[in-house]
């Protein structure tokens, strides 16, 4: 006799459609083994058999959601790795506004870009220019004029200064990109 059938007659027996009486199966044989006419154990091996079922239908349901869940948790972290793969890498920020005659981060990499510097060496570019001039494209060494022949001048501190045209941050921006070429980073130290 299968679950589903005692239960049908547990509820045939509770509600007074049929005399009290059960058979217990033995698990190994699925052959009836007693059968008994006592309403106790009748009731007795009923309420058994429900527990056993609930606990059986709980586990499968709890087996069931964590499946689900399992499944969710995967198909979000596909899509989050999609969205990741398929995202816009943003442009790099180098921070400051323009303010006083200097320059800001964004703007020295503007010019840096505008020479042909590679992406990869700009945020290199933006800190030199901040630690000679601190963007300041008019920065001279030493504070005198910018003349041919005379001290480091402008954004990228080229020296010897070839003249007041390299206080133009463009101008600079070429010179330092030539100086690059010519030699890498060794110009500014680096």
């Amino acid at each position: 006799m299968t679950r589903i059938q005692m239960l049908g007659l547990a509820v045939a027996i509770a509600t007074g459609m049929m005399a009290p009486m059960a058979a217990t199966a033995n698990p190994k044989t699925d052959r009836i083994v007693e059968t008994t006419t006592d309403t106790a154990e009748i009731r007795m091996l009923f309420v058994r058999e429900i527990r056993a079922h609930l606990v059986e239908v709980r586990e499968a349901r709890q087996a069931r959601a964590e499946r689900r869940a399992e499944a969710r948790r995967a198909a979000e972290a596909a899509a989050a790795a999609a969205a990741a793969a398929s995202a816009p890498v943003p442009a790099p920020t180098y921070g400051t506004t323009s303010s006083g005659g200097c320059l800001s981060d964004a703007e020295i990499a503007s010019y840096a870009r505008g020479a042909g510097f590679p992406e990869s060496v700009i945020p290199t570019m933006v800190y030199i220019a901040g630690r000679e001039s601190g963007g300041c494209p008019g920065a001279v060494n030493g504070g005198g004029p910018a003349v041919a022949g005379g001290p480091a001048c402008g954004l990228w501190q080229i020296y010897t200064c070839p003249g007041p045209d390299a206080l133009d941050p463009a101008r600079n921006a070429a010179l330092a990109y030539s100086k690059y070429q010519s030699a890498g980073l060794s110009p500014w130290s680096m």
